[in-house]
């Protein structure tokens, strides 16, 4: 319409300019305000949806003839004012003005059309005729012609009209197709919940969802490229881009993104978009994201792992039964319950395998109670493939479906093999403790528990077993409760024992100290006088010195084993092990009994391998049972033959001792080793003996490690055995001595200091150590021997335990303690027998009242050398011995 107005106001001008009148201005004026009325109307009827039929198909008729017959002024005044040039261009703008009425317009009402072109048509072909009719000679061929051109104008002008209207129509369409197919996509993609875009060949959106847009946060996306959009790496949007392009459908079910938010999972496609012709205009893109659902996955994934640790670490499996697709599947490993899988045939079957006979009716009546809704828990054995049997528990959970059955079974299996196995060892320790219960109520009499009853271990459960317990429990409550007040019985008893024993002990040391103390002063002086009735040849008097040096002595050895077994028994009796020669500990032992054995004309042998060796042992416990065994055999022998072998094996010697005595029965050898006992009372009457002998041999042998046996009949003699370890297992290094004092130059005087209470007992070693040349000096208390210890500087200190004013342990601590008297050799004399203590504090040697004068002479002999040692008259000397 603009162009219209504008076109008729230049239509106006010109002609106002070719007539030189305003005719033409005031023509182009109402022309335009006509053009204007006609489109206002037409709108005005389009906006009221008016119906172009009846008074209003006429009025339009009317006022189009009229509107396009007023145009026709114009070309008229022109004509009239001789300028036919002018009239005939007016003309041609007339025609097409009018033509468009056949536009399909808001008034495409064909008789509309007609009305506003009748005039143009009309003064087309009857102008020429007219123009003829009024010139004086009309040339009526030129008029015709005329007409003819002008209707065929009209013509052409109307056809191209229509054919022009006819392609704006189509291409209208197309457009409005188009823009409604455009309209249509991103009316779905506003209010539709997926993202999609919608991309040309260049890249660029043609149409984006409000989905997308938010998530992209843009405002308007259309017109710009895609990529440009993005605010993370569009590699691969470019990629799957371009394979669209080519006809590809490019598809991504997870697609991880990082954005600046975080990581991101987008699932997304990309394929081609064709248009009506087939061609591909462009890309379709579509997808959605499925972060929450990538994280839940992932949450799933982690959960399932962290399940699988579980039931791995509890042993356990977790497998479903599913009716509807007639499987079995499993969760975790089910070699670690049941070594292998099974089908869904052998589950409803009940023909499993590894499942024991004799558990299948359990676990059949497990899944029934499971589909009655009930708690459903079997432990079960599981026999594995190489006929071990295991153990297994399982829970069941029915799953019903929509008509009312089993849709699935839920299991839970776990290993409880170990567990089982515990539980057995409970059920064997429990069986032992009623055992043990059953036996000790015969002394709880007060106390009745019953018989227990007999513990059935397959078809137990930890509950029946707590049950059992807190019975048995409670019953040893009781017991308990009985027992403690027989322990206090017991301590008040033990605690008196204690009293007592240390009673014993005080009584047998002052017994020993009281018995010893004569015996010693007897057998001495016994000694003496047989020494000097042997010098005048006096030999009544020598015998009945002899016969009590033998009671003494017999006295002395009673004495001394009474008080042996009673150090054994109270555990107090220790180990001095130290290296010795084994063949000369034999040769000693056997050179002591030699004398007695052949007064009863027995022959005593000894034969002895040259491999014995050194051995680290008690020598002197191990000598002391030697003579045990050689006394032995030389009491119940006569006139026979006894025999000492030795041999060494490894790390044990093992030495013999055979007789052909009386021989014993099996009755006998049965009672040999208990104290105060012997073979029987003919024997004990007829060779006499406490019987304490074998007893001690025996207990002193063990804590040496070692032991005695004994082979014997009646008639044939016994053999003796004692074995013993070259080293002892407590053997601890020799305690150090001091060095000897070196032996005297000719010429020169040894002196040696007698510190004791008892005057006899001085006087006796005074005169032992005298006949052998050595100065003898006395003390009768610790101070006293410590003072002229000091002031004489002895070569030899003869030292007793028991001193009146400090004990000889201290004595003998203070003389080492000090310089001047720490290198003097010691001797401890005492009825105290313990020698290891002494030796560990310094002293050279040890021997227990009274000891034998030759034992004493040659020990001293072999400690420090007299002056005249040409005079002393040494004997067997043997430091072995205790006593004679």
């Amino acid at each position: 319409m603009p162009a219209s107005v504008a076109l008729v106001i230049l239509t106006g001008g010109l002609a106002a300019a070719i007539m030189h009148s305003s005719i033409a201005v005031g023509w182009a004026a109402v022309t335009s305000l006509l053009l204007i009325l006609d489109v206002e109307l037409y709108r005005r009827l389009d906006d009221a949806d008016a119906q172009i039929k009846g008074p209003v198909l006429a009025g339009l008729s009317i006022w189009s003839f009229l509107s396009s017959a007023f145009y026709a002024v114009l070309p008229a005044a022109l004509w009239l004012d001789g300028q036919a040039a002018g009239a005939a261009a007016a003309m041609v703008l007339w025609v097409a003005g009018v033509v468009r009425h056949f536009s399909p317009g808001a008034s495409g009402a064909l008789p509309i059309a007609l009305a506003g072109s009748a005039p143009p048509a009309l003064s087309l072909l009857f102008a020429p005729i007219a123009m003829a009719a009024a010139t004086v000679q009309p040339d009526w061929d030129l008029a015709v012609i005329a007409a003819v051109g002008g209707g065929a104008l009209m013509a052409y002008v109307t056809q191209a009209r229509v054919s022009a209207t006819e392609a704006e129509r189509a291409l209208r369409r197309s457009n409005a197709a188009e823009n409604l197919q455009l309209s249509l996509a991103q009316m779905l993609f506003d209010h539709g919940s997926f993202t999609a875009f919608l991309v040309d060949r260049e890249g660029r959106v043609v149409a984006m969802s409000r989905g997308l847009r938010n998530g992209l946060q843009i405002e308007r996306a259309v017109g710009r490229k895609f990529e440009e959009l993005l605010r993370w790496s569009p590699d691969r949007w470019n990629d799957a881009f371009q394979r669209a392009l080519s006809g590809e459908h490019v598809r991504h079910d997870e697609d991880e993104v990082r954005t600046p938010e975080g990581q991101r999972w987008f699932a997304w496609e990309a394929r081609p978009w064709r248009d009506a012709n087939g061609e591909i205009c462009g890309v379709l893109a579509h997808g959605r994201e499925i972060t929450s659902l990538a994280q839940a996955r992932a949450a799933a994934a982690a959960n399932e792992h962290r399940l699988r640790i579980a039931l791995d670490a509890g042993k356990s499996v977790v497998w479903e039964v599913d009716y509807k697709a007639k499987t079995v599947s499993w969760h975790g490993d089910p070699a670690i319950v049941y070594s292998q899988t099974f089908t869904f045939q052998q589950f409803v079957d009940n023909t499993t395998t590894f499942i024991h006979d004799d558990d299948r009716i359990p676990l059949k009546e497990c899944f029934e109670a499971a589909v009655r809704g009930e708690p459903a828990c079997v432990e079960h054995r599981v026999v594995r493939e190489n006929g071990a049997i295991g153990w297994a528990e399982l829970w069941v959970t029915a799953v019903p479906g929509r008509s009312g059955g089993v849709r699935k079974f839920i299991c839970l299996s776990k290993n409880i093999t170990e567990r089982k196995r515990q539980e057995a060892a409970f059920i064997v320790a429990m069986a032992r403790a009623e055992e043990s219960l059953r036996a000790k109520r015969a002394l709880f009499a007060q106390i009745d528990g019953g018989e227990a009853e007999a513990i059935d271990e397959a078809a137990v459960n930890v509950a029946e077993m707590h049950e059992r317990l807190d019975a048995l429990i409670e019953e040893m409550d009781a017991r308990d409760a009985v027992l403690a007040e027989a322990m206090l019985k017991l301590r008040d008893a033990r605690e008196a024992a204690e009293s007592a024993s240390v009673s014993k002990s005080q009584f047998l040391a002052s017994m020993s100290h009281e018995l010893r103390t004569p015996l010693n002063a007897i057998i001495g002086y016994s000694e003496i006088l047989q020494e000097e009735a042997e010098a005048d040849g006096r030999d009544t008097d020598l015998k009945d010195i002899e016969r009590v040096l033998i009671a003494a002595r017999h006295l002395l050895h009673l004495i001394n084993d009474i008080l042996d077994l009673s150090k054994i028994e109270a555990g107090k009796m220790d180990v001095a092990a130290a290296d010795f020669d084994v063949a000369v500990m034999i040769n000693e032992a056997v050179a002591t009994v030699r004398p007695a054995i052949e007064k009863k004309g027995n022959a005593l042998t000894i034969a002895l391998p040259d491999d014995l060796g050194v051995a680290c042992n008690d020598a002197f416990k191990l000598n002391q049972c030697l003579l045990n065994l050689l006394s032995n055999a030389g009491k119940f022998t006569e006139n026979g033959i006894i025999a000492v072998t030795a041999r060494r094996a490894g790390e044990t010697v093992a030495v013999s001792v055979k007789d052909s005595g009386i021989g014993m029965s099996e009755e006998q050898l049965a009672r040999l080793f208990s104290a105060f006992t012997q073979a029987d009372a003919t024997t004990a009457r007829k060779f006499g003996g406490t019987g304490l002998g074998l007893a001690i041999t025996q207990s002193m042998i063990g804590l040496l490690g070692g032991d005695v046996t004994v082979t014997s009949a009646p008639g044939q003699g016994s053999t003796f055995t004692l074995s013993f370890p070259v080293a002892h297992a407590t053997a601890a290094a020799p305690a150090a001595r001091a060095a000897l004092a070196p032996s005297a130059e000719p010429g020169g005087e040894r002196a040696v200091l007698v510190i004791d209470d008892e005057e006899s007992a001085r006087d006796l070693a005074g005169r032992s150590l005298s006949r052998l040349g050595y100065s003898v000096h006395s003390a009768g208390s610790g101070e006293q021997g410590i003072v002229l210890a000091r002031t004489l500087k002895p070569s030899l200190i003869l030292l007793d335990i028991n001193l009146p004013d400090r004990s000889g342990w201290q004595v003998l601590e203070s003389l080492r303690a000090e310089p001047d008297t720490a290198g003097i050799p010691i001797i401890v004399h005492s009825v105290d027998d313990n020698r290891q203590r002494a030796l560990t504090l310094g002293a050279q040697e040890h021997f227990v009242k009274p000891v034998d004068r030759d034992v004493l002479a040659a020990a001293a002999l072999r400690i420090v050398r007299p002056a005249t040692a040409d005079s002393a008259a040494a004997g067997s000397p043997s430091h072995l011995v205790r006593s004679a």
